[in-house]
């Protein structure tokens, strides 16, 4: 409730306190909400390595879930397989689990197979799947990044970036912009490479340097290189 200011003001400090609670006596999803405020600075400076520790903790109440058709369990489990949180990256399994999510529907979890087929991570590229599960996604994807959802404006930008023409890449570094100021490390990284290479945006070092310091306070080894 504190979270999502529902019935009383929105405090993050006062929800991490809660879900912490809950976490240290082994509640699976709220360890996943401490790891998640972790990555985003909510109630607490950004911590990369903290939120592993949590997501690695969440781990096997995930699993659990997951197989008794949680679609929440599914898509985190996902997320931490394709980015290696909390345990070793391993493609094939975020494809498991992101396929299970994509087929009930949820839309995240069909951005993500699209980005997964677009790239080829634990598969081979095939831009027709890509694009089918683009499709599936984009309107609730559109509907969730007007309402400041980091996560599907990442996706956006992320698809319409390498899919699109000159129209798409803007309106991509716009999502992509939106996405960086909500705190995810991954755009705070793309955003200061558009400003580096001024492909789509005007170049500015100013900025690219202030976009890649952001990532680099969370832990982005490759911001962390851009930087020195």
């Amino acid at each position: 409730m504190y979270y999502s200011g529902e019935g009383v003001s929105q405090d993050f400090g006062l929800a991490l306190q809660w879900f912490g609670k809950a976490a240290q006596q082994g509640e699976a999803l709220a360890q996943i909400e401490v790891a998640r405020m972790y990555v985003f600075g909510q109630g607490v400076p950004p911590d990369q390595h903290e939120a592993a520790k949590w997501f690695g903790e969440a781990h096997d109440g995930l699993v659990e879930a997951a197989e008794l058709g949680n679609v929440g369990a599914q898509v985190m489990l996902g997320e931490m397989y394709s980015a290696g949180l909390g345990v070793l990256t391993d493609h094939r399994k975020a494809l498991r689990w992101y396929k299970e999510a994509a087929e009930r529907e949820f839309a995240l979890a069909q951005g993500a197979l699209a980005l997964m087929y677009l790239h080829g991570h634990g598969i081979p590229v095939d831009k027709r799947e890509a694009a089918k599960w683009f499709s599936r996604a984009e309107p609730t994807l559109r509907r969730s990044a007007r309402q400041e959802l980091p996560g599907a404006q990442l996706q956006l930008s992320l698809y319409l970036s390498q899919t699109g023409g000159p129209s798409a890449r803007t309106e991509a570094v716009e999502w992509l912009w939106m996405a960086a100021g909500n705190g995810i490390a991954i755009a705070q990284r793309a955003l200061a490479d558009e400003y580096y290479t001024g492909d789509v945006i005007a170049q500015d070092y100013r900025a690219a340097a202030k976009w890649f310091r952001r990532a680099a306070e969370q832990h982005d080894v490759v911001a962390q290189r851009q930087l020195g």
